[in-house]
């Protein structure tokens, strides 16, 4: 039992790496077409994005797994349905977060960002499209190609702890190497994508770790927790990161909060306190499961 739980815990990294690696020899002529236009980092991060969505059709047919096991309702009215529910629930549960930080003085109001109902309309669209970009992206790739084929390989406890582990990993893998336009050579692209794993476990933030992993769990918890569910994490997913995206342009951090502790460095807003709230929800959901059952 243990090999391939050890086995599925490596293929994911393994399949990051390729990607990594095929991304930045590609990002190559990509970067002088746009001549220094786009920094190679970020070309190569954009390209190895896109790769990890396009090995997806090839390796599910290596896998025997079909698209039903991404948690897509078959209606598309139930999926609407589902990702409007999920984004009021993720719109309460982390709003709540929200309003405890601003309560217990961790985060104060901006009063640059708030001083017209232009800007906090402009911040709630920015938000907006953030959220909605981000839970498109990640959670088919996370909660639906990740999580179906790791339950597929291993015990459904073992697959939702290898998701949530490398869905939190995943928010630090980032290169610290800078290439001047003048110095890129073919090969350039290489050092500059093994520098973000190479640096990772140094750049890991143990909170906001914490606060993402459990995060991960709740949502493949609810992928899990009944057929084509995929739609309620996407909608769940942006209700989060919208919260976030508008609480930090409204507000900043409070240096000088005496619980400020309670927050990590990687956004200001997720950390111990969420860790801790996300893990009464994952409680509170496992009690509606088994209350559901009888």
């Amino acid at each position: 039992m243990f090999r391939p739980i050890l086995l599925a815990a490596l293929a994911p990294a393994a399949y990051l790496l390729l990607c990594a690696c095929v991304g930045a020899l590609a990002a190559y002529p990509l970067a002088l077409a746009l001549h220094g236009a786009v920094p190679l980092h970020v070309v190569i991060g954009r390209l190895s994005q896109g790769l990890l969505f396009v090995g997806i059709p090839p390796v599910m047919r290596g896998l025997g797994l079909r698209w039903a096991d991404f948690g897509f309702p078959a209606r598309p009215g139930l999926f609407l349905k589902q990702v409007a529910v999920g984004f009021g629930l993720g719109l309460a549960m982390l709003g709540l977060h929200a309003v405890a930080l601003v309560l217990l003085d961790i985060r104060v109001p901006n009063p640059a960002k708030i001083a017209t109902a232009a800007q906090i309309q402009q911040a709630a669209l920015n938000a907006l499209l953030t959220a909605c970009a981000v839970a498109l992206a990640e959670e088919p790739l996370f909660r639906g190609f990740f999580l179906g084929a790791l339950n597929k390989a291993v015990p459904k406890l073992a697959a939702i702890a290898i998701c949530g582990f490398y869905f939190a990993l995943l928010h630090f893998l980032k290169t610290g190497i800078r290439p001047e336009f003048a110095d890129i050579h073919w090969y350039t692209g290489l050092p500059v994508a093994l520098d973000a794993f190479v640096q990772l476990p140094g750049r890991i933030q143990p909170d906001s770790f914490l606060a993402l992993f459990i995060a991960g769990i709740l949502l493949a918890l609810l992928r899990l927790s009944g057929r084509d569910r995929l739609g309620y994490c996407i909608g769940l997913h942006a209700g989060w990161v919208f919260v976030i995206k508008f609480a930090r342009a409204l507000t900043k951090g409070n240096p000088n909060a005496e619980l400020g502790f309670l927050v990590g460095g990687y956004d200001g807003v997720i950390g111990y306190l969420a860790a801790a709230w996300m893990a009464v929800l994952i409680l509170g959901l496992g009690w509606w499961n088994r209350r559901a059952a009888f």
